[in-house]
């Protein structure tokens, strides 16, 4: 296993934030960087450890916006590319290990704390069930966790490339208008900060108006505080198809243990996820409805989150059976 104290770092398609682990599980965050402020993880990863003032980590764990196959890890929506080889070289590491970064949220939904954890409806979670994590960002990320033999498995996958489809006449009336990849409308352009955007174009020019050119910060500020009609109808929409791609992979999983929303976005709308519609648009899944109603559901209030669920693994490994979820590398000289 790791020596430490260890690097943990969650890299995203827009931020990046390093945290020292110490054995004992204390952190000390090192800050969150834009990912194009720096031209690579490396160049990141050593500005981080400038501000340490401690021993200096010789192992790193990275939890990536990206799938973890092949040998080199170019990230889904920035424009880095992690070679661990070369990471390796450059940065002075003997050790590197890397991981989906909704595996990160799924050890999350394990070794949060209920404190920070905001529920909305359903009943107490059962502890050894199933937990469904969904995670709208920059993109839509989708993990599941089960426990098999006492220990939890983190599944992370490609969740937010699933088909959605419309439902209500207003739906239908602005589908055509939302931009899809090779014609298909898949969940994360509509369910993630750039789906927001698609969204909110969508419904201005469904109305006969002007996309606009709003970004996603900036339609959610505006849709909260009530300024912004069409910003209003994006974010609800949003949060709509939201609920019943969370209500599809909760029946699919039969998820007792929980729904975990992640990310900045879900925080960020919590009032109208608090809203009723939210929690029963997730439950309308009718003949399954009363079963629907007992799943608890849960936005992820802690802000580091998937550092919080790295931390977790690296300093009690018992409790997970990673597989190949996490790939592990070594500095070629040692």
């Amino acid at each position: 296993m790791h020596a430490f104290p260890i690097l943990a770092a969650d890299i995203g398609g827009t931020n990046a934030r390093f945290t020292v682990v110490e054995a004992d599980g204390r952190t000390a965050p090192l800050g969150t960087f834009g990912t194009r402020d720096f031209e690579s993880a490396e160049a990141a990863a050593c500005h981080a450890l400038e501000s340490w003032p401690g021993e200096r980590p010789q192992a790193a764990v990275m939890a990536l916006a990206c799938p973890i196959s092949g040998e080199t890890f170019p990230l889904t929506n920035a424009d880095w590319e992690i070679v661990p080889a070369e990471f390796l070289e450059m940065t002075g590491f003997l050790q590197l290990s890397i991981m989906n970064d909704f595996m990160a949220q799924g050890l999350a939904s394990i070794t949060l704390p209920m404190k920070d954890l905001h529920q909305i409806g359903g009943a107490a979670r059962d502890e050894d069930a199933p937990r469904v994590i969904v995670g709208p960002g920059t993109g839509l990320g989708v993990a599941l966790a089960v426990k098999a033999d006492e220990k939890w498995v983190v599944i992370p996958g490609e969740g937010g490339h699933v088909d959605l489809g419309p439902r209500s006449e207003r739906e239908f009336a602005i589908w055509p208008f939302l931009r899809k990849q090779a014609g298909r409308m898949e969940a994360e352009l509509a369910i993630s900060g750039q789906g927001l955007e698609n969204l909110c174009r969508a419904v201005r020019r469904a109305d006969g108006l002007e996309p606009g050119s709003m970004r996603a910060a900036e339609i959610s500020k505006l849709a909260l505080a009530d300024e912004d009609v069409h910003a209003r109808e994006a974010v609800e929409t949003m949060t709509r198809l939201l609920a019943r791609l969370a209500g599809d992979l909760a029946i699919t999983t039969m998820a007792r243990g929980g729904i975990y929303l992640a990310g900045g976005i879900a925080q960020h709308v919590l009032p109208i996820l608090d809203a009723p519609e939210f929690r029963t648009t997730f439950d309308d899944k009718t003949p399954f409805s009363a079963i629907m109603r007992e799943m608890p559901i849960y936005v992820m209030t802690a802000k580091d989150a998937a550092i919080t669920g790295i931390a977790g693994y690296v300093c009690n490994p018992e409790r997970f059976a990673p597989g190949n979820g996490i790939r592990h590398f070594r500095h070629k000289t040692h």
